[in-house]
């Protein structure tokens, strides 16, 4: 399997940008998330932006207002970036509503909020010296990987990407970008893909297989079924070794949620510790996933 990249899966519409100025750049936005909202979301969100020099992709990085105030999330790997436009409220309240009840969930188990780290628009990178990062839409950092004194903050265990319809192919992408480039640090990777027209949330729950052994379709749509799936890999695994797939899914509108429910979280894949007693996994049941929904009516 090729390593997924900067381009991969993205929309047969998406905008190339050669950069010339940051204002122009902010204008390319702007016509973007017109086109969205014009068209109830739909379409393409992402714009490639050639030739970009440093100094501005840590404008870019550091200043989430840098584009007039559009809400935005970045990828890059040396000169090139690409911009995903998050184009509406459900995009947000869907992720927000999701990151709200596991925090909920976790501290009704008796975990501490000291313990509880969501990280937004931080930007990952493989190295403190590699050239290319990423932003989640958002992601949770376990206890063991928080900045605490002169230790850094280290990769999330689960990240959440949510986009439009006609983003799903790269959504998918995202999720391997996740897992490669943290060899398998991040455990789990929630796609949330949005059709606000037809009031429907695709949600697409992410994971490895143990090093090394590949996953058929058919045995994932088993996976799928099972009341509790298989825990993720807690070990670290070479990009090579990989093999992702998908372990649950649901379709989710305001009046009902089916699939493979309740959606599971391992609490030690999340924590990244065994649970204390009492702290049970995290389950995300029909009623749950519903008020992810909820903007959309």
């Amino acid at each position: 399997m090729e390593p997924s990249n900067i381009t991969s899966g993205l929309p047969e519409d998406y905008v190339t940008h050669p950069f010339t100025s940051l204002s122009k750049l902010s204008i390319e936005a702007e016509r973007v998330l017109e086109r969205l909202n014009q068209n109830d979301d739909a379409g393409n969100q992402y714009i490639l932006v050639l030739n970009l020099p440093r100094a501005i992709r840590s404008q870019l990085v550091e200043n989430k207002n840098v584009l007039h105030g559009i809400n935005f999330r970045l990828m890059f790997e040396r000169t090139t970036a690409l911009i995903k436009v998050v184009p509406s409220e459900p995009h947000e309240t869907a992720t927000s509503r999701l990151r709200d009840h596991i925090t909920a969930s976790a501290v009704l188990a008796g975990t501490s909020m000291d313990d509880i780290l969501w990280s937004g628009k931080t930007t990952h990178r493989p190295s403190v010296a590699a050239d290319k990062g990423k932003q989640a839409h958002d992601c949770f950092i376990p206890p063991t990987r928080q900045p605490r004194g002169n230790q850094p903050q280290g990769w999330p265990s689960l990240v959440i990407e949510t986009g439009v319809s006609e983003s799903l192919t790269r959504l998918r992408h995202d999720a391997r970008w996740w897992f490669e480039n943290s060899e398998g640090a991040v455990r789990t990777v929630i796609l949330l893909s949005i059709k606000r027209i037809q009031k429907t949330i695709l949600l697409e729950k992410w994971q490895l297989s143990p090093p090394g052994q590949s996953v058929t379709l058919q045995q994932a749509l088993r996976i799928q079924q099972m009341a509790i799936p298989p825990m993720p890999p807690l070990g670290l695994q070479q990009a090579a070794n990989q093999y992702p797939f998908i372990a649950q899914t649901a379709t989710i509108t305001t009046a009902n949620a089916t699939g493979s429910l309740p959606i599971h979280l391992h609490y030690q894949a999340l924590f990244d510790r065994a649970p204390g007693p009492g702290q049970p996994d995290i389950r995300l049941d029909a009623a749950a996933l519903m008020r992810l929904a909820v903007s959309l009516q």
